[in-house]
C-alpha cells in the first residue's frame, strides 16, 4: 500500500511540475489579451522586437526632445542642437508617435504583415522595441490611443459594434476590454483626469481614469433661455474639474460640465478656429487661419478673454498635419509648400521658431 501511495504521489509530483513548466514557457510567449466576455479565446500579444540599429546602444536616447516620422518611413530622434538617430530598420507605415509623460517610452502605431495596425513601444533606456499588441487574427487594428500615465495606455481597436476601448500595462503586458466604442480619441484633460471620444455616430463619449463611460453629450438648452437649444459641433477642451467648452452649430460656443444639460454661451468672436489643446485648466490655444497669416491665440475660458500670442506672415497650414500641443503649451506646426516646416511655438517666449533641423518628415512630436 505505501508503495502504491508513493507512486500515486510521485505522478502527481511529474503533473505539476509538467504544467507549471508549460505555463513558463506560455508566459515566455507573451502577455494575454483578457477578455471581459467569458466566452472569448485569449489573444497571444508576443514581445516581439523589430529590427534595431545596434549602435544606439552607446547613445543615451533621454536627452533627445523630438520624434520625427520621416518621408522615408523611418523614426528618428532628434535633440534640440539638431543631432538626429534612426531608431528603426524597417517600415511600418507608422503612424501617431507619442512620448509617455515620463519621456521614457514612445508609443507607435506600426502595420504588420497582416495589414492590421498594431502598437510598438520603444524604451529610450534600455533601447528596446516591445510589441504590445498582436490584432492579426482579429483582422482590424489599433486606431487610436493615448498615454493614461507613464506606463499606460488606452487604445480603440474593432470593427463596428464590436470596437472597444482597452487598457494596456506596459510592466505587466496585460490588456483589458473596458467599453464598446468606435471612433477617435478628441480630448485628454491635462492631468487625464477625463477624456473624450467622437464615436462613429459623430456623438461625443465622456470617459473618466478608469475607461468608464459617464456620459454621451447630447443636445443642451441655454441656461438663462431654455427654450434656446444648441446642437454640439465638437468639444474644444474638457479640464480635470470636468468644464467643457464646445462649439455649437453656426459658430456659436458654449461651457457646461460633465452631466449637466444646461450650457451657458461664451462670446468668442465669429472665426473658423483650430483647437490645438488646453495647456491649462482653464486654457485653450486656438489656430486661426486667414489669408496668408496665420494667428495663434490664448482663450480663458473663466474670464472669456481673447488674447492674440504670435503669427505667422505668408504661410499656408499644412492640412495634412495636424499641429500637435503638449502640456507646457508649447505647440509645433507644419506649413504648406515644396518642403514642409516646422515651427514650434514656446510659452516661455513671443514668437514662432523655425525647426529647420527637421527635414523630410511627415509627423514631428515633441517632449519638454
Amino acid at each position: 500500500m505505501n508503495k502504491l501511495k508513493l507512486a500515486v504521489v510521485s505522478l502527481l509530483s511529474i503533473s505539476i511540475v509538467l504544467v507549471l513548466f508549460i505555463l513558463n514557457n506560455e508566459n515566455k510567449k507573451g502577455a494575454v489579451l483578457i477578455n471581459l466576455e467569458e466566452n472569448e479565446a485569449p489573444t497571444s500579444a508576443p514581445t516581439q522586437e523589430i529590427i534595431f540599429d545596434p549602435n544606439l546602444s552607446k547613445l543615451d536616447l533621454v536627452k533627445f526632445s523630438y520624434v520625427s516620422i520621416r518621408e522615408d518611413d523611418t523614426l528618428e530622434l532628434i535633440d534640440k542642437l539638431g543631432t538626429s538617430v534612426i531608431i528603426n530598420l524597417d517600415r511600418k507605415l507608422w503612424q501617431s508617435a507619442s512620448w509617455s509623460p515620463s519621456g521614457v517610452l514612445l508609443a507607435v502605431k506600426g502595420i504588420t504583415k497582416d495589414q492590421v495596425y498594431d502598437l510598438y513601444i520603444f524604451d529610450l533606456i534600455k533601447k528596446k522595441w516591445k510589441k504590445a499588441t498582436d490584432f492579426a487574427n482579429q483582422k482590424s487594428g489599433v486606431q487610436d490611443f493615448f498615454w493614461i500615465g507613464s506606463k499606460r495606455i488606452f487604445f480603440i481597436q474593432g470593427k463596428h459594434d464590436d470596437s472597444w476601448l482597452h487598457y494596456y500595462d506596459h510592466e505587466s503586458g496585460e490588456i483589458l476590454k473596458l467599453e464598446k466604442t468606435n471612433g477617435t480619441i478628441t480630448n485628454v484633460s491635462p492631468n487625464r483626469k477625463y477624456f473624450v471620444i467622437r464615436n462613429q455616430n459623430e456623438k461625443y463619449e465622456v470617459f473618466d481614469s478608469m475607461g468608464k463611460r459617464i456620459v454621451t453629450l447630447g443636445d443642451f438648452y441655454d441656461s438663462l433661455d431654455t427654450s434656446v437649444r444648441y446642437k454640439v459641433e465638437s468639444v474644444i477642451s474638457i479640464n480635470d474639474e470636468g468644464r467643457i467648452i464646445l462649439k455649437f452649430k453656426e459658430n456659436l460656443y458654449g461651457k457646461t460640465e460633465v452631466g449637466a444639460s444646461l450650457a451657458s454661451k461664451i462670446d468668442l468672436p465669429n472665426a473658423d478656429y483650430q483647437v490645438v489643446c488646453s495647456p491649462s485648466q482653464e486654457e485653450v490655444l486656438l489656430l486661426e487661419e486667414s489669408s496668408s497669416l496665420i494667428k495663434l491665440y490664448l482663450f480663458n475660458s473663466k474670464r472669456e478673454s481673447l488674447k492674440l500670442l504670435s503669427y505667422l506672415e505668408n504661410k499656408r497650414l499644412d492640412k495634412t498635419h495636424k499641429a500637435e500641443c503638449f502640456a507646457n503649451g508649447n505647440i509645433i506646426l507644419a506649413t504648406e509648400g515644396h518642403i514642409n516646416k516646422w515651427y514650434e511655438f514656446r510659452s516661455d517666449r513671443t514668437s514662432f521658431t523655425e525647426l529647420n533641423f527637421i527635414k523630410n518628415s511627415k509627423y514631428v512630436r515633441a517632449f519638454d
